[in-house]
């Protein structure tokens, strides 16, 4: 049914195989393949088919029988609605624009957590410190082991002297 709706469809609009394959960005070959043996483009083509022939990704598919149903040309859609009709298909225009900039301000927060779990990942496989953020740490984070050890040292020091303090303000216990 593909095949022979975009043939259909090819020739309403008065295209060549040729023409129409240029202007999706594929090779004659695989879209002669489109319309000979049904070979199915992916999904990015198929919405350049749809859009260049003026009809539907649905109609193309055999889901509708109309051609122009509620057909607008992608080029002509806002950023919203090409999202919605992307995720939600025909139920999406009952989604709120509100609903949309929620899910766009989603993809941007997974985008920038994906880019920071990368960026561990990635120091974590060098052998490079990370910041208590978890982000890499860069050469200026980085202390001098001598200052390290001083520190550790100072740290121990702190320590004994918290234990000394600690014992000899609590009251004997044997005496009593």
């Amino acid at each position: 049914m593909f095949s022979e709706r975009l043939k259909q469809q090819r020739m309403k609009k008065g295209l060549s195989q040729s023409e129409l394959a240029r202007r999706v960005g594929v090779g004659r070959d695989s879209y002669n393949k489109y319309e000979r043996s049904g070979t199915n483009p992916s999904h990015e083509t198929l919405v350049l088919l749809a859009t260049e022939l003026d009809t539907t990704v649905d109609f193309l598919l055999g889901k509708t029988d109309d051609p122009n149903r509620n057909a607008r040309p992608m080029r002509e859609l806002s950023p919203n609605e090409m999202i919605r009709i992307g995720l939600f298909g025909d139920v999406g225009a009952e989604i709120g624009d509100n609903v949309i900039e929620d899910i766009k301000e989603y993809a941007a927060f997974k985008a920038d957590q994906e880019k920071r779990n990368s960026r561990q990942t990635k120091a974590q496989r060098m052998g490079k410190p990370l910041r208590a953020s978890g982000a890499p740490a860069s050469p200026e984070d980085a202390v001098d082991p001598a200052i390290e050890a001083e520190l550790e040292s100072y740290r121990r020091e702190l320590e004994t002297k918290k234990a000394a303090a600690t014992s000899a303000a609590s009251p004997d216990v044997k005496g009593a």
